[in-house]
């Protein structure tokens, strides 16, 4: 089916592009697209000898904007599917990809990964997140379907009609996201099961990790207001979780966005 595509954020991965790349293939994409998100070595060389397309951004846009803008290219292109890994990821996934879109065509209009294949952490950093993820699936009435599993960690697919309802520009942020398909009614599933070591992702520092935790804390919080219908806030309990939220160049991403790409 040319209407599956996947879409593969990338920055600084020249080393690991292509086996995202071949994982995308493996699970059943027609199209592959590579969003090189500001990268300064070959990242998009390396997506391109891989047999993939490549969008590229000059400066980066921050978490998860790419993935926006590269839903956004899909959807007007014609996608009926999207399947969403990150480019830092070498593990041997296309099973799981395959795995993910099946759940879209069985029905769901997102289909998520459940990585806590050897149990959900309780303690640490990793278990403040997931207590958040769970606070966040909780509120929207989602945690006995997906456990802690949302948008922000590991693979996904989505559908047309998802994509559509949320705008692409949502999944800049996946649990706001997460959120409006939930407020419209949109069903949303886990598709897959393994363990977060699979994904074959580098390790990164600690300094990195409590950023990215704090992102995502920050998101769950957004996605929570916004499922209420209250004003998206970053706060709880008098901390503030900003992590690489500031990052986020919304501004380039909307000028990309009002340019009329793929159009």
């Amino acid at each position: 089916m040319t209407g599956i595509w996947a879409v593969i954020p990338a920055c600084n991965e020249e080393p690991r592009v292509a086996a995202a790349v071949n994982s995308a293939r493996q699970g059943g994409a027609a199209r592959i697209l590579v969003v090189d998100n500001g990268s300064m070595d070959r990242t998009g060389e390396a997506a391109r000898d891989a047999g993939a397309m490549v969008l590229h951004f000059d400066a980066a846009l921050g978490p998860d904007l790419p993935r926006a803008a590269g839903a956004h290219l899909a959807v007007e292109h014609g996608a009926d599917l999207v399947v969403f890994i990150d480019g830092d990821m070498t593990g041997r996934l296309g099973w799981a990809l395959a795995q993910l879109l099946d759940g879209c065509r069985r029905g769901a209009a997102l289909a998520l990964t459940d990585a806590f294949l050897g149990g959900i952490p309780g303690q640490g950093l990793a278990g403040e997140v997931t207590a958040f993820r769970r606070k966040f699936n909780e509120t929207v009435g989602l945690y006995d379907q997906l456990g802690v599993a949302i948008m922000s960690h590991g693979p996904s697919a989505a559908g047309r009609a998802f994509l559509l309802s949320v705008g692409c520009r949502a999944l800049g942020k996946p649990p706001v996201a997460m959120a409006l398909a939930t407020r419209a009614g949109l069903p949303i599933t886990v598709g897959c099961r393994l363990s977060h070591d699979d994904f074959g992702s580098p390790g990164r520092d600690a300094g990195h990790g409590l950023a990215m935790a704090e992102t995502i804390i920050g998101d769950c919080l957004e996605g929570m207001a916004v499922f209420r219908g209250e004003k998206p806030q970053r706060s709880w309990q008098g901390r503030v979780y900003l992590g690489f939220d500031p990052c986020r160049r919304w501004d380039l991403l909307d000028r990309w966005l009002e340019s009329g790409p793929g159009r």
